[in-house]
């Protein structure tokens, strides 16, 4: 349903993954317009939102577990913070 109800956004300036939403826009001033597409095509297919999930105005933030930015996707650093302080096996049993 969301993917249908939002596909002539999708890539453009919406990224959905089942019902998590992300618009995106390339300069400041066209994310006023890309969110009410977002709000018109929401009214439209009768979707809500839940305003204690909504964050606006961020030019990065968490999605899925990935830091997203206007830069690109990298890895949450708190997900790997145990990874980094494991250290280099000292034994072939630790391998």
């Amino acid at each position: 349903m969301v993917t249908i109800a939002f596909r002539a956004q999708i890539g453009r300036n919406l990224e959905v993954y089942v019902d998590d939403i992300v618009v995106k826009s390339l300069k400041a001033e066209d994310h006023i317009v890309d969110l009410k597409e977002t709000f018109t095509n929401l009214r439209k297919n009768r979707m809500r939102l839940n305003s204690a999930q909504c964050i606006f105005g961020v030019e990065f933030g968490k999605f899925l577990g990935f830091m997203a930015s206007r830069w690109g996707i990298e890895v949450n650093p708190k997900k790997i913070e145990a990874i980094k302080d494991i250290g280099p096996p000292r034994s072939v049993k630790e391998v």
